[in-house]
């Protein structure tokens, strides 16, 4: 059979992507890391992709990212979304992005600040792992930097059957949906400009969104 794996990433702010090194899988005892996706499994194959997260965020001294019920919502909805008609993009075929979701599901605060950001990928055979999946992600530098964005404080993980090309036999659809807002942003934000004052980055003041080149990169103040 042939086996393939696809991935794409949204960054969630506006920096240089610089191409990194290959590193050896973090550290981890992630039960069901190597789980082919099933229907029977899917609750442990999502729970192994956000540990297996963790696990690389935590290696590098990071905080470790919460479950969020309505991140999960808007992750599992992407991807049902992709294998029913047969896409594999941020953008929707309403021209829905990143943020319409998020903010759909009810993610996002009516006032504070937000920053949000997005991976997708999809694998057939033993490429639709767990495992496979964040080794993909963690050695492609766009999916890495959201992974190990510092701001981010909670996460959804949804995964479904199915690809979105269905001529490639089975596999999984997974996307993440990552977030900070409100107080927890501002404590990650202070914190982090007190460690590495030489990157702290500046934003518009009030509450104005800002999108990159990228079309689905929010950032909102």
């Amino acid at each position: 059979m042939v086996t393939r794996i696809a991935a794409a990433a949204v960054a969630s702010v506006c920096l240089a992507l610089i191409p990194a090194a290959a590193r050896a899988d973090a550290p981890s005892n992630c039960a069901g890391a190597d789980l082919t996706p099933a229907a029977s499994n899917l609750p442990q194959v999502e729970s192994a992709t956000l540990c297996l997260l963790n696990a690389e965020r935590t290696s590098r001294g990071l905080v470790a990212l919460r479950s969020n019920n309505r991140l999960e919502r808007a992750a599992t909805a992407h991807s049902a979304d992709m294998v029913a008609n047969h896409y594999f993009a941020h953008e929707d075929q309403h021209g829905g992005q990143p943020e319409d979701r998020i903010a759909h599901a009810g993610y996002m605060p009516r006032y504070g600040p937000w920053v949000i950001g997005e991976n997708i990928g999809w694998g057939t055979d033993y490429l639709s792992t767990p495992r496979e999946m964040v080794r993909a992600w963690m050695n492609s530098p766009p999916h890495r930097h959201n992974i190990l964005y510092t701001d981010f404080r909670q996460i959804g993980v949804g995964v479904v059957l199915g690809v979105p090309d269905p001529s490639m036999g089975d596999g999984a659809t997974y996307s993440t949906e990552f977030g900070a807002r409100g107080r927890e942003l501002r404590r990650a934000r202070a914190h982090h400009a007190r460690v590495h004052r030489h990157h702290k980055k500046k934003h518009s003041a009030g509450r104005g969104c800002q999108r990159t080149p990228n079309p689905a990169v929010s950032f909102c103040s």
